[in-house]
């Protein structure tokens, strides 16, 4: 049977009220779309800006090394060491490169020894000799370490990271009976322990090593690289 015209009209005003429910939606859906394409997309221009400035920062870094304090003393001790048929040993910069570095020179000669020892060793010959180093350490203050000080120091010589310098190389030339040469570019070599009768025992000391500042490594015999 063929509609009335009520009929007819009825269907075309739910056609409508359908059309009209879901435009909105759809248009919302969309809307949702693009404001995620568009974060996302800013997501990755963020993220591909970064890398550029990143980049920047290393080629800038890489012109300033070349002609950097860094790059100076290392060229400078290059050449020292190879006239001497030695080059550089690696140490890592975690605040017992002076140890490592002694222990690495010292191992080569078949006495077996290690950071912890080297420190546990220095930290007991600086207390039994106090007054041969009492007078060099100073507080933050200005003034000369009580003997409260001194038993901290020597407490955090043997059992933390903490850097070691001219003193504990001092320490560790009389521990081990063999004099420590220290190599530097920009001044005189050291020997520190004269006197001791082993044999003498080579460290490098890098003031511009790291951005921290002052560090030490060992030498091993120069290896030359054959042209290819």
């Amino acid at each position: 049977a063929s509609l009335t015209e009520p009929e007819k009209v009825s269907d075309k005003v739910k056609d409508l009220n359908l059309e009209t429910l879901e435009g909105p939606q759809e248009l919302s859906q969309q809307t949702q779309e693009q404001k995620r394409v568009s974060k996302a997309q800013k997501r990755r221009n963020k993220k591909e800006e970064a890398a550029r400035q990143r980049q920047e920062e290393i080629s800038k870094q890489e012109i300033e090394n070349e002609s950097g304090a860094r790059n100076v003393e290392f060229q400078k001790l290059k050449e020292m060491l190879k006239k001497q048929g030695l080059q550089i040993f690696e140490i890592p910069s975690d605040g017992n490169c002076l140890y490592n570095a002694v222990a690495h020179q010292v191992n080569h000669r078949k006495t077996i020894t290690d950071c912890k020892q080297l420190r546990k060793q220095a930290a007991e010959y600086m207390r039994e000799n106090a007054d041969d180093f009492l007078p060099f350490l100073t507080a933050e203050s200005g003034d000369l370490f009580t003997q409260s000080d001194f038993d901290k120091y020597c407490c955090d010589l043997e059992k933390t990271t903490t850097w070691g310098g001219h003193l504990e190389i001092k320490a560790l030339s009389h521990v081990l009976n063999q004099p420590i040469i220290v190599m530097q570019s920009n001044g005189p070599v050291i020997t520190v322990g004269e006197g001791c009768h082993g044999d003498p025992v080579t460290v490098v000391y890098h003031r511009h090593a790291f951005g921290l500042g002052e560090h030490y490594n060992s030498v091993e015999l120069l290896q030359e690289q054959s042209d290819m």
